[in-house]
């Protein structure tokens, strides 16, 4: 190998070493390393549901999105639910998106976390049994929009249908942004 494609070689595996590591990202094609700004999207008051089992998009988890872009988004979501009726959720977006990944994560113990999905289209809902217990979900992904504007939204319910309340907790929040 001469040099020249060492260097080549060296600097291309420094670069991805140093990103890797420190999170850093290039983003435009004119050498822009900025990236696009986080907007974040919090519940200001604790949002509780009862009797209600239809999946049904958040009033605050919410974001615009506009046709052929594309945005990556992560939230963390603070439920309580009771011993009957569990949550189930589901992030939704406009119809024919080009390409969808969703990964989705539980508490499932006060030690540690499961991940149950990788989701590849819109409106996979995920559930957690009854469990009597504050829980967090953490929900990570990336959604390429086809030629549908409309919205990127998270969507919550009771798992059963139940008196008891569920509660999706003030603090829980989305942020998102869109990176072409």
């Amino acid at each position: 190998m001469n040099r020249s494609l060492r260097a080549a070689l060296f600097l291309a595996l420094f670069v991805l070493a140093i990103s890797a590591q420190a999170d850093i990202r290039f983003y435009g094609g004119g050498g822009s390393s900025t990236p696009p700004a986080w907007t974040d999207l919090f519940e200001a008051s604790d949002q509780t549901l009862q009797n209600d089992q239809t999946v049904n998009a958040d009033a605050t988890l919410t974001f615009a999105a506009l046709a052929n872009k594309t945005y990556v988004f992560e939230s963390v979501l603070d439920f309580t639910d009771d011993s009957t009726t569990g949550v189930r959720w589901t992030i939704q977006c406009p119809s024919s998106p080009g390409r969808v990944s969703i990964d989705t994560c539980v508490n499932g113990s006060a030690t540690s976390f499961v991940c149950p999905n990788t989701a590849t289209a819109c409106a996979s809902e995920l559930t957690n049994a009854s469990t009597n217990a504050t829980y967090q979900v953490v929900i990570k992904g990336r959604i390429a929009n086809g030629s549908n504007a409309g919205t990127i939204n998270l969507a919550w319910a009771q798992n059963a249908t139940g008196a008891a309340t569920l509660t999706l907790r003030a603090g829980s929040y989305m942020r998102y942004r869109q990176v072409n």
